[in-house]
This record gives structure tokens, sequence and C-alpha cells, in this order.
């Protein structure tokens, strides 16, 4: 390695040879300077493996570099996009009361779970159909059905139990960056139904709602099990613009985005998205550790509420709930697993005693949904179905 003697720099050429009788020495121009030298200062080469390794860190940092630079503009061209549509949708009516009951520590308390919702999905398996449509009439099933037993029982509050993948991971950065404002087009449709179905039980209950994030939303590859980036979710956005929507008419509780308890009545709830409970059959074991392990820390939980499999499985300590979106391909063909479209239920009593409900929602031909904006649905569909890249 040869530097200039003039400027230091490493940008000499060979620039012919000089003779002196016998002796031959190599002249050099510096593209630098545009000194000539015969003279280069020579500098030792750098160890093979050294040099190796450090073109190795170089290429590595700058991958990393090229690849937050991608996912920081995909996310920041669908933020714009989220807030440009949510000027242009049509404000609903926000003048509902908190009812209050006159003897609210013996009223029964109910709890919608709202589990693997998916709304960006789109299935068609000859089985089982979603989209947009489906979904608003699922809700809306869910919400008559949800209703009935707690006008029966007398139920006064109402809490909704968020267990994440509301929205979609979207794996291919290439998609990430290209469907920005199909993705933001699809949440704001997600935000009018959970929204109006919100507004709707607001009328006549007190509705609060928690949430906890899934494993398909995150908007980045980061460690989600970190408190510090697991909020970086489309499910933890998605929570947050209802918070601001519906405030004053919801009261959200906002605490760990990975797992939560949450007082109701009488007895500890924990919500959790799944993904970490085992299958095969040791599900009540896992259960049970996850129960232990909030023991030693002083806590009790009286019942778990998780999904993520897509069926419904309701036990004496825990519920699973199955999917808004009922039996997808993966699950089809990949998984070999049959569900259908359900939403669990749930009443506390008093005294530590909770009934368990499953909301069957597969069959909704005869349901009026939610109307959603036209423009956006049409929208949704022409970006959905254009080939990215």
């Amino acid at each position: 390695m040869k530097k200039c003697p003039n400027c230091g720099k490493q940008r000499l050429i060979k620039n012919g040879r000089h003779f002196r009788g016998s002796i031959v020495t190599q002249e050099y121009k510096c593209n630098f300077c545009g000194k000539y030298t015969s003279e280069p200062i020579v500098v030792p080469d750098i160890d093979v493996e050294e040099k190796q390794k450090a073109l190795d860190i170089n290429r590595i940092y700058r991958k990393r570099k090229r690849k937050e630079a991608r996912e920081s503009y995909s996310t920041k061209d669908y933020s714009e996009c989220i807030i440009d549509l949510l000027e242009r949708m049509k404000p609903e009516p926000k003048n509902f009361d908190f009812i209050k009951s006159n003897d609210k520590d013996r009223n029964p308390i109910g709890i919608i779970h709202i589990s693997d919702s998916h709304f960006l999905s789109k299935i068609d398996t000859g089985g089982n159909k979603f989209n947009f449509e489906i979904a608003s009439k699922r809700m809306m099933k869910l919400y008559l059905e949800a209703t009935e037993y707690f006008e029966t029982l007398g139920v006064i509050n109402v809490l909704i139990a968020i267990t994440g993948d509301m929205i979609d991971l979207e794996n291919h950065m290439d998609k990430k960056i290209g469907n920005s404002h199909n993705r933001a087009v699809g949440t704001v449709l997600a935000f009018q139904i959970l929204s109006k179905f919100m507004l709707d039980l607001s009328v006549n209950y007190n509705v609060s709602c928690a949430c906890v994030i899934g494993n398909e939303g995150r908007i980045t590859e980061k460690n989600v099990w970190k408190k510090d980036v697991a909020t970086n979710n489309y499910d933890w956005m998605l929570f947050n613009m209802l918070a601001l929507y519906l405030d004053g008419i919801v009261r959200f509780k906002k605490s760990n985005v990975l797992e939560d308890v949450v007082k109701v009545g009488d007895m500890n709830i924990l919500l959790l998205h799944g993904h970490s409970i085992s299958g095969n059959g040791k599900i009540e074991k896992t259960i049970q550790e996850i129960i232990g392990k909030y023991a030693m820390n002083g806590k009790i939980i009286h019942y778990v509420l998780f999904a993520h499999k897509h069926t419904a499985n309701i036990s004496d300590f825990f519920a699973r709930g199955a999917s808004l979106c009922g039996n997808d391909s993966y699950a089809h063909n990949a998984l070999h697993l049959n569900g259908k479209a359900s939403q669990n239920v749930f009443i506390i009593k008093g005294n530590k005693t909770i009934d368990s409900i499953r909301i069957d929602l597969q069959n909704v031909e005869d349901i009026i949904g939610y109307q959603l904006q036209e423009s956006f649905l049409e929208e949704f569909e022409v970006s959905f179905d254009e080939e990215v890249l």
C-alpha cells in the first residue's frame, strides 16, 4: 500500500518509468494533489483476516442502517396516511354519559374478549370468507348476542379485553413500503368498526377497554419482548387511536402492552396474546406456570384470557379465544386445523365466580353490519389487489 508523500492520500497511480543509466525507477502521480513522485510512502498491508473482518463489519453495519432507514420511512408514510384518512373520516356523535349503578358491587360484570381480528385479511377457503364487510357483520352479531346476555343478567359494567393481532404483519420489506397507504386505509376501516362497536355498547353500559399486543402486528422485527420496543406495533397504534377518539366515553387502561392484569370485580384477569403458550396438551401446565410466576411476585391470578390458535378452548382457569376472521388457508392447509369464527364472553358474578360463553360468529348472512365509509372500502380493494413489485 503506497501513499503520496505530499498529501498522504492513497491515490497514487503509475505514471511511467524513469531511467538513469542502469537504474530504473517507477514514477507515480497522485490523483488527489497532482504531484509526481518516485519515492512513495510504503505502508505495510493489513493482515488479510483483519482486512476481511473490517469489510464484514462495514457490510453488516450498512445493511442494518439501510433496513432501519427503509422501516423508518415506510412507518412515516403509514403514519402520514393515517392522519390524512382520519381527517377525511366522517365524525361520529359522542355525547354519551356513563351509566351509574345503584348497587355497583352486586351487579354482574361483563367481559367481551376480542381475539385475533386480523381485519386486513381477505380469506376465501371455500368454507370461510372474510373481508371488511363480513368483519363488520360479525362484530355487530357479537354486540347483539353479548348484550342479550348482559341485559338478562343485569350487567352494567363491561370490559372489552383485546389480546392482539388486530392487524397483520407485512414481512416483505418491499410490500411494507409499497403498501403503506393500503395498510393505513385498512387500519382506519378497522378503527371505524371497533369505534362503532364501542359506541353502541356505551349507550347502555359503562365500558372499559384493556389491550395487549399480538405477534403479528409489530412494525419492525426488533425483539417484541422488550417493553420499550413493544409499543412499536400496529395493535398498539390502533388501541391508542381508539383511546384518543373515545376519550370521555370509554375508559382505556394503558399499562404493560405485553401482559396485563386487569382487576374485574373480585377477580384478577391476566391478558396475554398466547403465542408463548405451548400446545399439544401442555396448555394447562403452561398456564399454571404463568399463574405461579405471578404468585411468586405476590399477585394472585384467578383467570387467564389469551388466543393465537384461532380455535376456542374454555376451561376452569383459562379461556382461549378463537378469531374474528375464522379458518384461514394457513390453518387449513399447513396446520390441518378447522376452526370457526367466534369470540368469548364472560360474566363475573362475585365470589370469584365466572361464567364463560362462546359466541358463534361464523354465519352472518342475516346480519346488517356497521356502515363503513364507502370511499375507504374502494381504496382498500383497489390497492389490495395491485401487485407490488
